[in-house]
């Protein structure tokens, strides 16, 4: 949920039941008052199933939804004004808000590849980006010069162990996608991220007061200089 400046809170949410049975989720936006009333609600469905990702942000006096496959814009009252799907087979993981207008957009897309995608204000795709050292995408945000700031997840094959090792990764864009450097991380302790699957993104790249960026490995700080 999102506390709004105009007082109350929106949020999404799906219904685990339908996932486990049909993969097929119905997902829920929902507006609430300062108390937590339901206002309204309106029900998106979406195939991902178990693999839901969602986030909704305010936008321009409505709401924009990501889902795992798409964008779809909501008025104040619940409209739906429009919906967006993106060739490739996108599984979008992250939005962020970009100050010229638009959003930002982490995916990983059916060859097997993250990328970033800037769309317009009406969802409308004005550029992508490969992240050609990510093998899944996490969290994405928008420096104060403009620059974006992402995280996820690297993997390479260990031969020595014959097993695939997974890497915290983060990477500083430029405004208009253009990689200006990107960092593996170590991860340490019990919260490594080795295994033989595909782990889940939980990595985050805030900017500090300095301008350098930290990235957080499941609460395992790693400044990146």
């Amino acid at each position: 949920a999102r506390e709004l400046d105009e007082g109350g809170f929106v949020a999404l949410q799906y219904d685990t039941e339908s996932a486990w049975k049909t993969h097929e989720v119905d997902l829920r936006l929902q507006r609430l008052d300062a108390s937590g009333s339901l206002l309204w609600e309106r029900t998106l469905h979406y195939q991902g199933g178990l693999d839901f990702t969602g986030d909704v942000l305010p936008a321009d006096g409505g709401f924009v939804v990501m889902t795992g496959d798409g964008l779809w814009k909501f008025g104040p009252n619940g409209d739906a004004l429009w919906s967006r799907s993106y060739p490739g087979g996108n599984r979008f993981f992250a939005i962020a808000p970009v100050a010229q207008g638009g959003f930002v957009l982490t995916s990983h897309v059916s060859d097997a590849r993250a990328r970033v995608l800037r769309v317009d204000a009406q969802g409308i795709a004005l550029w992508s980006r490969s992240l050609s050292e990510f093998k899944w995408p996490g969290q994405i945000s928008v420096a104060r010069n403009g620059d974006l700031l992402v995280s996820g997840i690297n993997e390479v094959t260990d031969d020595t162990e014959d097993r695939i090792v997974h890497r915290p990764i983060v990477a500083r864009l430029s405004p208009t996608g253009d990689v200006l450097w990107a960092r593996i991380l170590p991860a340490k302790g019990p919260h490594d991220l080795i295994g033989w699957g595909y782990p889940i993104p939980e990595l985050h790249v805030p900017e500090t007061v300095d301008g350098a960026v930290n990235a957080a490995t499941r609460g395992n700080p790693h400044p990146c200089l």
